[in-house]
């Protein structure tokens, strides 16, 4: 084990930091680096709470009352979460029901314009930079619902020049839905594709697509002039590297604004058949000379390869060539608020709060009252150094002309101890209004980052490091290693899962705190048709363990196994039972 932070005085020198701060990341490994502050060090110190949306309105109060001020950045993101889908593709890792009763989707509607009334009153003379409306299949809905639901959006908030986006399905776009997102000022479209084999669709269940509904919508999409993305998975069970990039060929001949490639997530349940992907620089390489042949270029990030076309249509470079033209970002290196409505939407206030509502059931009513949303408080130093850190790591830069006007601080007042070590190692210039890095490998860009977080971060970085070792282990973690199982009952359906920590590279089906579930091994993998009602079970007891970490705040496994048995009643009213495995004594109490 690395020596961690002397207890008792900082480290003395520049090449003393970077010796402890490169000794940390070789502890951490690769799988932290992504998010640097957001993802994981401000996870170590502050806890999540339950919180209801009279205390989230009063944040964003006395947020809003500050952007008017022009004391925090008045960019501003608007997110509708629409969660129905006609089916449910295995390989999704996003909060959707499948419509069985239209009545749920009325009421879903129902309580979502309650949701916005109560919030718009706090926004007034504000405008939204962005607006999204995701899901799920926001295209689902009907064309008077569509009308009813923009419109009452239209009415209770202001737009600026931003990007406005819908996602949609191929097979649920039609003409008049696709008219109706122009007239209300819309601007880009995000659609999945996933692949055009159909062995590999059928195995995720996803057998409504067909071929030439994918070439109908895009052509549909074309003609209003969209900005449109369609997006394919690598690591499909099925898929293969070539296969791949068949799909994307496909894909580019029809002449979309942008093809994303991602990878499938480490976060999607295990999928019988599925086979290890190609790394995406691997991708990447290979999919260069195909993209350019069709007049594209190629992108690469941490998660997808885009393909993005060299000419876009002449509507999308007029909005773009807007000075106050905003794109959507819910993970982003500029500092931004943005609201969520909806189930598992997530909300980011800045400077003062980061919270996510929970899976709440679609037809439940609105109240104010409930702790149905889990937040995590943030401060302005924190923003600080996300800003620093974050530009950094993915940029290699960071502007402090930039820094000052969100700020309204000089960064080398700031945060002048840590300019001044990386300048002496070398590692950072000053060029034109800010910094750049001299190192490009993104480990030591991690590093340089690190220079930037307050001791308390460092610290609690190696605390769990020692307390949770096998978070990151060099192998990976292993999925027997410290877990707690159980089996859930609801009707006729069983699922065995799986307690742990949260792991670096390891899936699991839901998080919260430091702790996830899983469906445990003997369902994982092998092939076995998933029992009835597996995704409510799943979905209930998601929603029931995610209020448990946060109302109970266990330190432990042990403590969070306890929390969870001691609330079986409560357990009881979402309809399931749960019980150790046969195996298995319960613990005593």
């Amino acid at each position: 084990m690395p020596s961690p932070l002397p207890e008792n005085s900082p480290i003395a020198t520049a090449h003393d930091r970077l010796a402890h701060f490169r000794r940390l990341a070789a502890a951490l490994g690769p799988t932290v680096h992504r998010g640097v502050a957001q993802h994981f060090f401000l996870s170590l110190i502050k806890e999540d709470e339950a919180l209801n949306a009279e205390t989230i309105a009063d944040c964003w109060r006395r947020a809003t009352e500050k952007i008017r001020g022009g004391q925090l950045p008045g960019f501003l993101g608007l997110y509708l979460h629409i969660p129905f889908c006609p089916r449910l593709c295995t390989y999704c890792i996003y909060y959707r029901v499948r419509l069985s009763d239209p009545n749920d989707l009325d009421l879903y509607l129902a309580r979502l314009r309650r949701e916005i009334d109560y919030y718009a009153p706090l926004f007034q003379g504000i405008p939204f930079s962005t607006f999204y409306l995701g899901g799920g299949t926001p295209t689902l809905l009907s064309e008077s619902q569509i009308d009813e639901l923009l419109g009452h959006v239209r009415r209770s908030f202001a737009f600026g020049a931003g990007e406005r986006c819908f996602e949609t399905s191929p097979y649920t776009l039609t003409e008049a839905k696709a008219r109706l997102f122009a007239d209300y000022g819309f601007n880009r479209v995000s659609f999945g594709v996933q692949s055009f084999s159909l062995e590999v669709l059928q195995n995720v269940d996803r057998v409504l697509q067909k071929t030439e509904q994918v070439h109908r919508t895009i052509g549909l999409l074309q003609s209003f002039r969209f900005h449109v993305n369609c997006d394919l998975i690598h690591g499909l069970p099925g898929e293969s590297l070539q296969t791949t990039l068949a799909n994307l060929e496909h894909l580019l001949e029809l002449g979309p604004t942008q093809v994303t490639t991602y990878k499938l997530s480490i976060y999607t349940p295990p999928l019988p058949g599925r086979t290890d992907a190609a790394p995406l620089p691997e991708l990447a390489r290979e999919a260069e000379p195909i993209a350019r042949k069709h007049g594209y270029t190629i992108a690469v990030y941490p998660t997808a390869i885009m393909a993005v076309r060299s000419e876009r249509n002449r509507r999308v470079e007029e909005i773009e060539r807007r000075p106050d033209y905003r794109n959507y970002d819910d993970v982003t290196t500029e500092p931004r608020s943005l609201l969520g409505l909806g189930p598992t939407a997530r909300s980011y206030i800045f400077g003062h709060l980061k919270y996510k509502s929970t899976a709440y059931p679609v037809a439940a009513p609105f109240a104010p009252g409930d702790k149905s949303i889990l937040g995590r408080r943030l401060s302005l130093l924190d923003e600080k150094q996300f800003f620093l850190t974050q530009q950094l790591a993915s940029d290699g830069r960071f502007s402090a002309v930039e820094y000052e006007r969100y700020f309204r601080e000089s960064v080398s007042v700031a945060f002048g101890e840590a300019l001044k070590d990386l300048d002496k190692l070398g590692w950072l210039r000053r060029e034109n209004d800010g910094y750049v890095l001299t190192v490009d490998d993104p480990t030591e860009r991690f590093v340089a980052g690190l220079f930037f977080l307050d001791e308390q971060k460092i610290r609690a970085a190696w605390k769990d490091i020692a307390d949770s070792p096998e978070k990151y282990s060099p192998d990976g973690p292993s999925d027997l290693v410290d877990r707690r199982n159980f089996l859930i009952r609801y009707r006729q359906a069983c699922i065995p899962i799986s307690l742990h920590r949260i792991r670096p590279g390891f899936g699991c089906f839901r998080q919260a705190g430091d702790f996830a579930f899983s469906i445990a091994d003997e369902m994982a993998g092998n092939g076995k048709t998933a029992p009835p009602n597996e995704e409510k079970v799943l979905r209930l007891f998601g929603r029931f363990f995610e209020l448990v970490v946060a109302t109970a705040k266990p330190a432990s496994l042990d403590a969070l196994q306890e929390a969870i048995l001691s609330r079986r009643d409560k357990l009881a009213a979402y309809g399931l039972a749960i019980q150790s495995p046969p195996d298995e004594e319960p613990p005593s109490r």
